[in-house]
């Protein structure tokens, strides 16, 4: 284009000319519509003096905060405004709005939007007006203008903007719609993580209040500040009373260094869906460690312990020792994930196992093993056998029977796990005629942990023939053993005693009779 040609066209649109401060074909270029599209408002003798009684109202300028405050650097900044530019001040104040609202906008963002649409529709008859926009106000103001074409407004100030960048929309409202008469200001914050965070949040946010609008009808200036570093007096009087005032103004148009973590969210919001999908994934397997049996590296792992112990399927016959079947029925249940027990017993028992989990009773078979089973201080140590038993729903259910031709009665029991017992629960049932000694006095001796006599067993509860122990929060150690051992009544004969032999029982006192 001719020099004579620009200096037509100057004369012609004066007003959009030198607002644009570019060469003629970047401002055509630049713009989806010509200038002599219906769309656009042609800069007649009519347009030109609509501006003129824009112009000739008084100036006022308005403020808008942002979430998570009550917004006193509004009244703060009014006085400063007045006494310099002697300009009308007003504030929006939509109350504290909290970050849940803000994630979810849709739903709690019509009311303040609202409210400023009503403000400037207001205003606007009256004042030429001008607005100062922190951060959420920086969106409300956009969409404001965006969803209402009514709205007028002169100077526009952003700070801790989070309004979407490289957006077209900012140009359509002053040089298309003409909704913007003066200068768009965008004031950003190289320390403010939030616009990034809020770009990273949604595509209805952007981070155009650190790294710019990205528009050319939007001048950035940038600055090493937090997100609310902008609003102080001082900055205020220094950059935003001569743009208010229409004055001549500087701004730092070289981007200082942003801090370290900005171009991260940056990258973040960029990568958005992948990072969702893998952050969904990190989540999901997170939860399924921390439930399963390797969280108990980091976090306490424990099981709870039924053991039900019955002797009632004992025969006597006349002149012939007591023979019987030893039947035990278990309950593990885990606070953690796991698919199977390991059970070990004694092979010379004949053990045979059964799990009483689902619907159908399922023989396990033993697994065999050269392993030797400690069973006391001086008894030896006998070979054993092991059965893998299925946990479902972190409970494994499964009954024991024992071969057992002893013609002597039982004096203890033993229970024994792979993690820590943190509640237990034993059960006795015995052949008609046969009792326990009272558990009372030295008989509460008859408890260890550890193969260590317990007298104080505050957390453990005895019935009163012996033949039920309740314990909660007991935290026996892993495989450190709980033995409960007790005197039998009336198992050789009505009036018979049978004291503890039990190696393990030995360091505790005989119970009393």
């Amino acid at each position: 284009m001719d020099v004579a040609a620009a200096a037509i066209i100057d004369s012609a649109f004066p007003v959009v000319f030198h607002e644009f401060h570019g060469d003629v074909k970047d401002f055509y270029r630049a713009k989806p519509l010509q200038v002599a599209s219906s769309t656009r408002p042609q800069m007649t003798s009519n347009s030109l003096q609509g501006e003129h009684n824009e112009a000739n109202k008084p100036d006022l300028v308005y403020s808008l905060h942002g979430i998570r405050t009550n917004a006193f650097w509004q009244s703060q900044l009014a006085e400063k405004i007045k006494t310099d530019t002697g300009f009308e001040v007003g504030a929006r104040n939509y109350m504290r709005f909290s970050s849940v609202m803000f994630v979810l906008k849709n739903i709690f963002a019509a009311k303040p939007l609202r409210l400023v649409e009503g403000d400037l529709l207001d205003l606007q008859e009256r004042h030429r007006v001008s607005v100062i926009a922190h951060s959420f106000g920086t969106w409300l103001l956009f969409k404001a203008l965006c969803e209402n074409s009514k709205l007028r407004v002169h100077n526009i100030i952003l700070c801790g903007s989070i309004f979407p960048r490289a957006s077209s929309a900012w140009r359509q409202l002053k040089y298309g719609t003409g909704q913007i008469s003066g200068k768009i200001v965008n004031f950003c914050g190289a320390r403010d993580p939030f616009p990034a965070l809020a770009e990273l949040l949604s595509r209805d946010f952007g981070a155009s209040g650190v790294v710019g609008a990205g528009d050319p009808s939007i001048e950035d200036s940038f600055h090493d500040f937090g997100h609310s570093g902008f609003l102080t007096t001082e900055f205020c009087a220094e950059y935003w009373i001569n743009i208010l005032a229409s004055k001549p103004y500087t701004l730092q148009s070289a981007p200082v260094r942003r801090r370290w973590y900005i171009p991260v969210i940056l990258w973040s919001a960029a990568h958005r869906g992948a990072l969702l999908v893998t952050l969904s994934a990190i989540a999901i397997l997170g939860y399924w460690l921390n439930r399963s049996e390797y969280a108990c590296w980091w976090r306490a792992c424990y099981v709870d312990v039924v053991r039900i112990h019955n002797f009632g399927s004992s025969t006597r016959q006349p002149g012939s020792p007591r023979r019987y079947v030893d039947q035990v029925t278990f309950e593990y249940t885990y606070n953690f994930n796991r698919s199977e027990l390991v059970f070990r017993a004694p092979r010379d028992r004949n053990p045979v196992v059964t799990s009483l989990i689902g619907d159908n009773l399922e023989r396990i078979n033993p697994q065999e093993s050269v392993e030797k089973l400690f069973t006391g201080d001086d008894t030896p140590s006998r070979e054993y056998q092991k059965f893998k038993l299925p946990v479902r729903d972190r409970r494994a259910n499964f009954s024991v029977e024992f071969a057992n031709d002893s013609s002597e009665a039982p004096d203890g029991i033993e229970v024994f796990a792979d993690r820590t017992i943190h509640n237990l629960k034993l059960q006795i049932f015995l052949p008609d005629q046969v009792s326990l000694s009272a558990p009372k006095g030295s008989f509460r001796k008859g408890v260890l942990i550890k193969r260590q006599p317990r007298e104080d067993m505050e957390n453990c509860q005895f019935d009163a023939d012996g033949r039920s122990v309740s314990c909660t929060e007991l935290n026996i150690p892993s495989s450190s053993g709980f033995y409960y051992c007790f005197d039998v009544k009336g198992w050789a004969g009505p009036q018979d005693i049978q004291e503890v032999k039990l190696s393990a029982c030995r360091p505790s006192a005989s119970p009393k009779k």
